[in-house]
């Protein structure tokens, strides 16, 4: 585990973002694209872990888990469109296996059906 990682881990979930999650009282929460610098998004994350409620990340582009930063704490559900960003998601960010699971790209589905 990376030492930033490590830190993350001892980090406590903060209470205002349990308080604004609990107030909106969602089943799930799927968050995109959950790797930026400076977001707030991993203290979502930890806060709806801390309260129970299941996470998701979505993947926006092809090069999200390869170029646009690092997860340092893991959503339960990781939503990769094929076997390379699995690897990377496993090799780059720490993210179990039995965690992710390979949806295809519905963003270029359309895209994929158009013939040459």
């Amino acid at each position: 585990m990376q030492l930033t990682a490590q830190l993350e881990a001892i980090i406590l979930s903060d209470r205002s973002h349990e308080e604004f999650i609990r107030a909106a009282a969602p089943d799930a929460a799927l968050l995109s694209p959950l790797l930026h610098s400076g977001s707030a998004q991993t203290d979502f994350v930890k806060s709806a872990q801390q309260l129970g409620i299941p996470v998701g990340k979505l993947l926006f582009s092809w090069d999200d888990l390869s170029t646009k930063g690092a997860m340092y704490v893991i959503p339960n559900h990781v939503f990769v469109w094929n076997e390379r960003q699995r690897r990377e998601t496993t090799e780059l960010h720490g993210g179990p296996e039995t965690q992710i699971h390979v949806t295809g790209a519905p963003r270029f589905d359309r895209f994929f059906e158009l013939e040459p």
